[in-house]
């Protein structure tokens, strides 16, 4: 997932709030920008940039590109939010424009560029054959909904069949997380308290 934005010092004082207008704008650094108003901005700073790093994500498509394919298959996505006009115009140059890597990247920062990389070169892909870009972002999206119900169906029938018939419990419970393990969906997880109940001795 995205991580919360991120102050790095004190915020820039503004003598009045801008308005909704002004706001959409400004950006990092500018005075009067809020990163309260601009939740997917990832760091905020008001030192120059050689002292702060490079962070994964540039701007708002590599930030929503990130957020989607780094977020684990059956977890819950957070809601698609809209690409700036501005960057939807400017969308070629920025697919173009590769992740720059720095030698105090540690392993999560290479990760996150090189899935923000693949990223694109689907975006890219999709765009050349004739698709918008928001309906990337919402297919995958819908993909990520899709698969956290499911995830969730099957957490609740493993649940309530521990409920309803403890003794066939634990063999459904393994059937439902080898097909999710196929499917690339993450593992159902049950405390150690209903594992030792119902008989299950490993994973």
């Amino acid at each position: 997932m995205i991580p919360k934005p991120q102050v790095i010092e004190e915020k820039v004082v503004v003598k009045r709030k801008p308005t909704p207008e002004e706001q959409k704008k400004l950006r990092p650094g500018d005075e009067g920008f809020d990163p309260a108003a601009h939740p997917f901005v990832l760091i905020y700073t008001n030192k120059p940039a050689e002292e702060v790093g490079s962070p994964i994500a540039r701007n708002g498509v590599e930030q929503v590109l990130y957020w989607i394919f780094s977020t684990p298959i059956g977890d819950a996505p957070l809601m698609c939010p809209d690409i700036p006009v501005s960057e939807l115009a400017d969308i070629e140059r920025i697919l173009d424009k590769g992740s720059d890597f720095h030698y105090e990247d540690d392993e999560a920062a290479r990760e996150g560029k090189q899935i923000i990389d693949l990223a694109k070169k689907e975006l890219k892909h999709f765009i050349e054959n004739g698709g918008e870009p928001q309906e990337f972002f919402k297919y995958y999206h819908h993909q990520l909904i899709a698969y956290h119900e499911q995830f969730m169906d099957a957490q609740s029938a493993v649940l309530k069949l521990a409920k309803e018939d403890p003794l066939l419990a634990a063999d459904y419970y393994r059937k439902v997380n080898e097909k999710l393990a196929k499917q690339g969906i993450k593992q159902i997880k049950l405390s150690n308290k209903m594992k030792e109940r119902l008989g299950i001795t490993e994973e």
